[in-house]
């Protein structure tokens, strides 16, 4: 009677690996059929992180794991708030085992400090969400160097004026979020000063007065607006994952506007 086949070694982690990737939800499962698909799979259970009090069995599995395992495992990070389970001092120690990271979130300014920064500026940012204002450092500094998708919390006109005025000198910035609206000259401004900029996204609360959305501030395809929501998280763990997310909502109304499927004055996110 002949043996049953075998996969060799490389060829079985790497139809693991993409079942893991494809299908996080059953990690745990897969984790249990094997010592060596465990040994396999185990990073993938931690290459999205939303920390926040409910996941605090998570944070502190990973603050007990070495260096070079959240290192090489965590890649998406969203930091949203504090407790007295969840540390400012856990925040700190949870970025400084993964600077691997390359999407970040700073959900909130109990997590946005300017202890961080000679952290963040050790990682390869390509994706990140923060209140620049809260961080306690400008546009101009080197750890905004490599990012292409960039969220900004501040709210204030007074303040995001100012940093928007930066945003042409980011040679790598092709996608820009705010979560508060600018006057008329700040949004002609960015789009016209930032040729790479391929998506303007202006994102406002439920419930917001419309009155300022409602006649276009530019003709400019790149400029959308849309509303977020309760499951404004929910929709960054998705993108993490690979998922439709805001970004690829917008890009995907940009692409209708410039094949001619919608009106090119249309900037409206449904």
């Amino acid at each position: 009677m002949s043996a049953q086949p075998v996969l060799p070694p490389e060829l079985e982690r790497e139809v693991f690996e993409a079942t893991a990737l494809m299908y996080c939800h059953i990690i745990p499962i897969l984790m249990r059929v094997a010592r060596r698909i465990h040994i396999w799979i185990e990073p993938f259970l931690y290459r999205v992180v939303r920390a926040e009090y409910r996941t605090q069995a998570i944070i502190d599995v990973l603050l007990n794991k070495s260096p070079t395992f959240c290192h090489l495992a965590v890649r998406h990070l969203a930091l949203l708030d504090g407790s007295q389970q969840f540390s400012r001092d856990d925040a700190v120690q949870l970025l400084a085992l993964c600077k691997g990271v390359t999407n970040l979130a700073l959900g909130n300014s109990f997590m946005a400090d300017p202890i961080l920064i000679p952290i963040l500026a050790e990682m390869a940012l390509l994706r990140l969400a923060v209140s620049v204002t809260d961080l306690g450092c400008d546009l101009s500094h080197p750890l905004f160097s490599s990012v292409t998708h960039l969220i900004l919390f501040d709210r204030e006109e007074e303040v995001l004026l100012p940093l928007c005025a930066e945003i042409p000198n980011l040679a790598s910035l092709t996608h820009l979020c705010l979560f508060f609206d600018l006057p008329k000259h700040g949004v002609v401004s960015v789009l016209a000063e930032s040729s790479r900029l391929k998506l303007f996204l202006i994102l406002w609360p439920p419930g917001t007065e419309f009155n300022r959305t409602k006649t276009p501030h530019t003709e400019d395809i790149r400029f959308v607006v849309g509303i977020y929501g309760n499951g404004y998280w929910d929709q960054w763990v998705d993108g993490a994952h690979g998922l439709p997310d805001y970004w690829t909502r917008g890009d995907a109304l940009i692409a209708q506007k410039r094949n001619g499927e919608i009106e090119a004055a249309r900037y409206w996110l449904e």
